[in-house]
């Protein structure tokens, strides 16, 4: 099998990267295609109690483990399998277990630095920015923190405008300027995945 084609999806919290890397993946099949988050990295917080993990800044990348995220994406290029973790987002902390991610044809990674952080842009054959208005992007955290990580509005816009805004601006949005495509992540996502899914089939003709 030839080296993976490794797509990397930025932008905002909530900007509907996880909903067009779904939709590109089916556009694609039968090629074989593998989606996975870069949030799978954030660091264990199993020192801290459950009060104080709870008030950390997930909105700065210090948190990510960058360098672990880094040598899976290099053993998946290099057509190798990588064990990643599987992180817990209630506890703050991993799974004693891992999932073991075999190459694929096409494997799609999302997170919100993927595109700011030169070291790991390289990695991806095509970047791809995913644009989204701030009010809808917040509309969006505030039903998924609700709904999946049990937390109330009132925290969730908290957290927006003192840790979510401020990264936007200083480490999110300006990856779209090393984005090899940019595409619009309100409303129907047909449009945005058939400009990816499209631009990865040039990448592997």
């Amino acid at each position: 099998m030839a080296a993976p084609l490794l797509v990397g999806l930025g932008g905002g919290s909530c900007a509907g990267k996880s909903t067009l890397a779904g939709r590109v993946r089916e556009i694609l099949k039968p090629l074989e295609t593998e989606i996975f988050t870069s949030d799978r990295y954030y660091r264990p917080l199993d020192h801290l109690s459950p009060e104080e993990r709870h008030r950390e800044n997930f909105d700065d990348p210090g948190m990510l483990d960058r360098e672990l995220l880094i040598e899976h994406l290099a053993l998946l290029k290099a057509g190798k399998p990588a064990e990643i973790p599987v992180y817990d987002f209630r506890l703050h902390t991993r799974a004693n277990e891992t999932r073991s991610l075999l190459p694929k044809p096409v494997i799609i990674v999302e997170g919100i630095f993927l595109l700011g952080d030169p070291e790991l842009r390289r990695l991806f054959d095509l970047a791809v920015y995913v644009e989204a208005g701030e009010e809808l992007r917040l509309a969006r955290r505030i039903r998924r923190d609700r709904e999946e990580r049990g937390r109330d509005e009132e925290e969730v816009r908290r957290r927006h405008y003192s840790q979510v805004r401020p990264a936007h601006e200083k480490l999110v949005r300006p990856g779209r300027k090393a984005a090899d495509l940019v595409v619009n992540g309100e409303g129907d996502p047909e449009a945005a995945a058939r400009a990816v899914a499209d631009r990865i089939f040039q990448l592997m003709d």
